[in-house]
């Protein structure tokens, strides 16, 4: 895999990647030049193929987020401290295309509870304190997750939240 020089700094960049799937967002870090500490997920066929594709990552978890804290993170690889977090939180509990059936929106709204996962993601960045973080999903997240969620929890609060309790 050919890498890109990193001209900003001489040392690593690291980074982890939460929701990996099969590591679309490690595949742009590694080509970029940046180290990808962890990649977890909870799909196993997932996970079997990043792992395939990424031996050279350290740790590549199967593990459920909603049950795997990031303290329990640090304590299993060491690591302290990140310069990115990455993740695609499932989208499919924001996601347009159901609104045909009302699962989505409106009176009819069907629990999801893929649609609070972006929390878990949020804990991670809480915890970790890294430089930056990409958050990839669906224009829904927005709109719909402030509707169904209070003030503190949606996610664009979460992240004015943080970026203030980091000044």
């Amino acid at each position: 895999m050919r890498r890109m020089p990193n001209r900003t700094t001489d040392r690593e960049m690291t980074c982890l990647d939460l929701f990996s799937g099969c590591g679309g967002f490690s595949l742009g870090l590694h080509r970029a030049g940046w180290q990808v500490k962890a990649s977890i997920d909870f799909d196993p066929k997932a996970v079997e193929v990043y792992r395939a594709n990424f031996p050279e990552t350290q740790h590549i978890l199967c593990q459920d987020l909603t049950k795997f804290s990031p303290a329990a993170l640090k304590k299993l690889s060491g690591l302290n401290q990140v310069d990115m977090i990455v993740g695609g939180p499932p989208c499919q509990g924001f996601s347009q295309v159901r609104q045909r059936d009302g699962a989505n929106h409106g009176g009819r709204l069907i629990e999801d509870p893929r649609r609070r996962l972006y929390e878990q993601y949020f804990q991670y960045v809480d915890e970790f304190r890294p430089k930056l973080f990409i958050m990839e999903n669906v224009l829904g997240i927005r709109s719909r997750s402030e509707e169904h969620t209070s003030e503190l929890q949606s996610p664009c609060n979460l992240v004015c939240r943080l970026l203030l309790e980091k000044k």
